[in-house]
């Protein structure tokens, strides 16, 4: 036999030796490994079942975070349009800002201008109040003074007046006594007593006027002035009435209180009435 030959001989009788071992160990191990096997597949099926629910519940979130991400992008892409419409606002604003910048200068430079023409016109105003107040001062002293001469002339159109009417009044008393005394002569005269030619004269200045005419029980007409001792007068002086036609007759006092008087009206043969209101001067006879 050829020496390959042997040694493939032994080569396979060692081989049988080492299968035969294995296979009684195969043997011996077979049912633990079957249960390993069936461990193992268990654990992977039990694995499986949870990878199944991990990536179910990976699918559901990453759906989740898919909408949240969607979500996201659609509020970023509505901040992007709210900043540029924002942008395109303030752009806006910054131009009405400048604007009014460039209005706030000419405004200011047109308050500048204002302010110098209301100075000048404070100015010319306060020169015009000045003078307006010189001339009313001027103008206050002017009537002023009219006022005194008018109150001047107004004493003397008194005084005149006053003056006409005594004179006019002298002239009827006059007249009166002439026809008096013409009647004395042809011997109707009434004549004066003695006590009448002691009648006594009132104040030059006095003027008055008549309160009240009545009739005593004598029938005389007896007339109240509201004027006595305060004003000069006493019992027994003469007093003229008048009006502005002139003389209209004589009064006697014959009672004269502190501020009231009470006259007998001496008519000197004349047909005239007497009413209240008539004006009484001083008698010049």
């Amino acid at each position: 036999m050829h020496i390959v030959t042997k040694f493939l001989v032994v080569f396979a009788a060692v081989l049988s030796m080492i299968l035969a071992g294995l296979t009684i160990a195969y043997t011996s191990n077979a049912g633990a490994l079957k249960e390993a096997i069936q461990l193992s597949e268990n654990k992977a099926s039990q694995a499986s079942a949870q990878a199944a629910a991990v990536t179910a519940a990976a699918a559901s979130e990453r759906e989740s975070l898919q909408q949240k991400i969607n979500d996201l992008e659609n509020a970023l892409q509505q901040a992007v349009s709210a900043t540029a419409a924002l942008q395109g606002e303030n752009a806006k604003l910054l131009a009405e800002v400048n604007g009014l910048k460039q209005a706030s200068v000419s405004h200011s430079a047109q308050i500048d201008q204002f302010t110098a023409v209301v100075q000048t016109y404070a100015a010319l105003n306060k020169s015009q109040s000045d003078e307006l107040n010189t001339l009313r001062a001027k103008e206050l002293d002017g009537a002023r003074k009219e006022i005194e001469l008018s109150d001047r002339i107004n004493d003397l159109l008194g005084e005149l007046e006053v003056s006409r009417e005594t004179g006019r009044s002298l002239q009827e008393q006059l007249v009166a006594a002439r026809e008096s005394l013409d009647r004395s002569q042809q011997g109707t005269s009434l004549g004066v007593s003695g006590s009448e030619q002691a009648l006594l004269r009132a104040p030059t200045n006095f003027r008055s006027q008549v309160n009240d005419v009545r009739e005593d029980e004598a029938g005389n007409t007896m007339v109240t002035l509201p004027a006595g001792a305060s004003d000069g007068l006493r019992e027994r002086m003469r007093l003229s009435i008048v009006r502005e036609g002139g003389f209209v007759a004589s009064v006697v006092l014959e009672r004269v209180d502190q501020n009231e008087s009470v006259g007998r009206v001496d008519f000197l043969g004349r047909e005239v009435t007497i009413q209240a209101g008539d004006r009484v001067i001083a008698s010049t006879l």
